[in-house]
């Protein structure tokens, strides 16, 4: 494809030749400019499918994560990290959590225990999402409620009324035929049906005007450069409202455009008042998933030029158009819609209509590209009680309506999946009335245009990272220091990493791979091998977030219902704990305390020990003086460096024998005991004779056993203060938990009532080379329809989405 063609019908003919040539220049230029940044500085989007629209305080968001390349739309499988955090009303960030990606995806909870009632917003991005404005993570507004407290009916004005103007391509030009957009929304920010009229200064009836879709419709209007405009309206009703229309400027540019009359072309008309020579030119840019697909010259010495834009040139989705005066500055700006083919085709069916309480409920899954052919597709899937959870909305947000539209456009858009139903045959002029009122760009033209792009503060993970500096005590840079990272995981097992710093002294290790929280010790030493040194560990917190408040759109009786349910499954669960805590006081158990073998040791038991509580304060300056006249048979001779040590008995005919020196459970050279402190020990044991044949010929004199607290899986890191060095805890990947739902093909050791909300949670079902999968679950006492909800994205890329429900009785 040429993607920066030429193509000009004037409304009056001249040559087009001339034209293409003069300005060629800029046309090139932000060409190049544009691709340099998107190579350079590529973005990404997130979405979540979450089980249910709103929650309750102990309760648990089960949730799955999308990632995608935001220009092409296909799985991202270079991150491996997406945080994932949830934001009170605030600003205050109450969870957050580090999500392992894999091929663009994963799956995750947010547990709502000891969580405020509230309004929170869930929110979803990556590392790299972080180096843009925050208008690009992907936010969830969420209820959570207190199962104890009715549900709030929501305090609002129901006659206020709020009319917003937006002229096309952003100005009001006087003199020009110009088109303005406007919206109309209630108190909770809802679109509501208007109708009213436009007055000039003098009171002069200008143009009558209505809502289309809403609350949202435009007019076309030519206003007088020295007039000022009043619109009226109102709902049916309601009261009249009057609002400004933007003001009027005297010179400048307008844009339409016509995206419906012709099937093949876009048409574009361009108008100006300003004036212009023949060498004049404006330029008009049209970009959509990250290329330029039209760069044309507009001759400014016309008042008005029309462009007729093949439509097969431009991308599938949203299309951003711009268009650029004389001196290069952006002064129009539109969006524009183009039908796109690339769907992903979901259905789910039960495999019976109606179910009954605790059947098990079978469900066949099937996806495929719009030509009918089966595709590999990940999915999640949400089965809930109809009851007890419903949409807030007619057409709530999914993964299709977000990545191809709401990710784009800014503010919140209402029933977005109604834009993407085959069955709204006017979704396409619906789009454009929404094009027109909410328009977002996720850069600006002076990003791209500058001299040198800006180097990205934030990197992209390819795992959990942990990142730091290291200084001397005066704060002065130490220079190139080496780094070692001790890592204890949660089961006890222990990760090495090692680097060294930059010259300024920072330091980073990146990709590591454990799950949950670790103690981490880091350590830092010089060249010189001087330990003299601060090591400053930068623990990974959210971007902050303004306070924001929350808008209720609920529906009540659901709600209630949930609310009920949920009531009445906490008073049993803790009618069932009191039980069991009365039957275990009637029951006595006597056992002795059994303590855990130390991994450390391969015998059973020592002939002598001394733990660090009877060395304490003794004044030893090495290990090996700490067992001087404190262990029957052992002697030891000699003080600092030339300290020996011998067990009585260990000896042949060439003389004494020294003794096996081992370091928590390795043997060790008497230099390796002798450079150990004193207060790193945490016990000595001592082997002699057929106790330290265990050790084999190596044992024969003996064996002196030395631990150390460090070497101890118990042992707390956290606890520990030394130079150059820096102990924490260390988060890692969110822990692995399945979505509980019970089974009732046998009859369970202890029946109790089951109305759960969620009936079922999968978030990574995989379609066969037929495309198709085949899940089951048991419905649980609830007598009432269930809701089911497949959303998730083909290998290529595709989005797909499948809706459905089985009744029960």
């Amino acid at each position: 494809m040429n993607r920066s063609f030429l193509l000009f019908i004037a409304l009056a003919a001249y040559s087009v030749a001339s034209y293409g040539q003069a300005n060629v220049d800029f046309t090139q230029k932000i060409t190049k400019k544009f691709d340099l940044y998107n190579q350079t500085i590529p973005q990404e989007k997130v979405y979540l499918h979450t089980d249910k629209p709103y929650y309750a305080t102990g309760d648990t968001i089960w949730l799955k994560a999308y990632v995608v390349y935001a220009n092409i739309v296909k799985p991202d499988t270079v991150t491996k990290l997406v945080y994932v955090d949830l934001v009170a009303e605030s600003g205050k960030t109450v969870r957050f959590h580090q999500l392992k990606m894999k091929l663009g995806m994963s799956s995750g909870f947010v547990s709502l225990d000891s969580l405020q009632a509230g309004a929170y917003r869930l929110r979803a991005y990556t590392n790299w999402m972080r180096n843009f404005s925050e208008l690009v993570f992907f936010q969830q507004t969420l209820q959570v409620f207190d199962p104890n407290l009715n549900v709030p009916t929501p305090d609002f004005d129901s006659t206020a009324l709020d009319l917003q103007f937006f002229p096309e391509g952003g100005q009001l030009v006087a003199g020009l035929n110009n088109r303005l957009a406007f919206k109309a929304t209630n108190a909770l920010g809802r679109g509501v049906a208007i109708s009213g009229f436009v007055l000039s200064a003098a009171g002069d009836t200008v143009v009558g005007f209505s809502s289309r879709h809403l609350g949202m419709g435009y007019f076309n209007i030519e206003p007088a450069a020295t007039q000022t405009y009043t619109a009226y309206c109102k709902r049916a009703g309601g009261p009249w409202v009057k609002a400004q229309l933007p003001p009027v400027m005297p010179t400048g540019f307008a844009i339409q455009v016509d995206n419906f009359t012709n099937k093949n072309n876009v048409r574009v008309i361009v108008q100006q008042n300003k004036g212009g020579t023949a060498e004049q030119f404006g330029t008009l840019v049209i970009h959509g998933g990250g290329e330029v697909r039209l760069s044309a010259k507009i001759p400014l010495a016309r008042k008005t030029s029309l462009l007729n834009v093949p439509r097969n040139q431009l991308a599938e989705g949203i299309n951003h158009l711009t268009f650029f005066d004389e001196q290069e500055r952006p002064v129009c700006e539109r969006l524009l819609w183009i039908a796109d083919s690339s769907r992903l085709e979901v259905r789910v069916s039960p495999l019976k209509k109606t179910y009954k309480p605790r059947e098990k409920v079978e469900l066949e899954i099937i996806a495929q590209d719009l030509q009918g052919r089966p595709a590999k597709a990940n999915l999640s899937l949400a089965v809930t009680d109809a009851a007890q959870v419903r949409a807030l909305e007619k057409h709530p947000q999914n993964i299709v309506s977000y990545l191809k539209l709401s990710s784009e456009v800014r503010g919140q858009i209402e029933e977005p999946a109604a834009y993407f139903d085959p069955k709204n045959t006017a979704s396409a002029l619906h789009l454009d009335y929404l094009l027109m009122t909410q328009g977002w760009r996720r850069f600006t033209w002076q990003e791209i245009l500058q001299d040198s792009l800006p180097k990205p503060a934030y990197f992209v993970e390819q795992g959990i990272s942990m990142v730091g500096s290291v200084t001397r005590p005066n704060k002065k840079s130490p220079g190139v220091v080496k780094i070692t990272a001790f890592v204890t995981l949660s089961d006890t097992s222990q990760l090495l990493y090692s680097t060294e710093s930059d010259a300024q002294g920072d330091f980073g290790f990146y990709a590591l791979d454990f799950a949950d929280s670790a103690k981490v010790l880091v350590q830092a030493i010089t060249e010189k091998g001087s330990r003299n040194l601060l090591v400053k560990l930068k623990i990974p917190k959210p971007p902050t977030a303004k306070p924001e408040k929350q808008q209720d759109n609920l529906e009540k009786a659901a709600v209630e219902e949930y609310l009920k349910r949920l009531k009445d499954y906490l008073r049993i669960e803790a009618q069932i704990r009191k039980s069991g805590e009365q039957m275990l006081q009637e029951i006595v158990i006597k056992a002795k305390k059994t303590i855990p073998p130390d991994a450390r040791k391969i015998y059973s038991r020592a002939d002598a020990t001394i733990t660090a509580a009877d060395f304490a304060n003794r004044g030893a300056l090495n290990p090996l003086e700490v067992l001087q006249g404190r262990v029957a048979g052992v002697n030891v001779t000699g003080s600092g460096p030339n300290v020996r040590v011998n067990i009585r008995g260990a000896a042949n005919f060439s003389g004494p024998i020294e003794p096996l020196y081992v370091l928590d459970g390795t043997p060790v050279s008497l230099d390796a005991i002798l450079s150990i402190q004193v207060t790193d020990l945490e016990s000595i044991d001592v082997l002699k004779g057929a106790s330290a044949s265990i050790y084999g010929s190596q044992g024969a004199g003996g064996v002196l056993a030395f631990f150390t607290k460090r070497g101890s899986p118990n042992y707390d890191y956290t606890q520990e203060e030394s130079p150059g060095v820096v102990v924490t805890k260390w988060a890692g990947y969110q822990a692995e938990r399945v979505f509980y739902t019970p089974k009732y093909d046998k009859k369970p050791a202890f029946d109790r009532p089951d109305f759960r909300s969620t009936l079922i949670w999968l978030p990574n079902i995989q379609t066969d080379e037929n495309g198709k999968a085949n899940v089951s679950f048991y419905h649980s006492d609830a007598v009432a329809p269930a809701q089911i909800s497949v959303q998730g994205l083909s290998d290529n890329g595709l989005s797909g989405v499948a809706t459905g429900s089985y009744d029960t009785k």
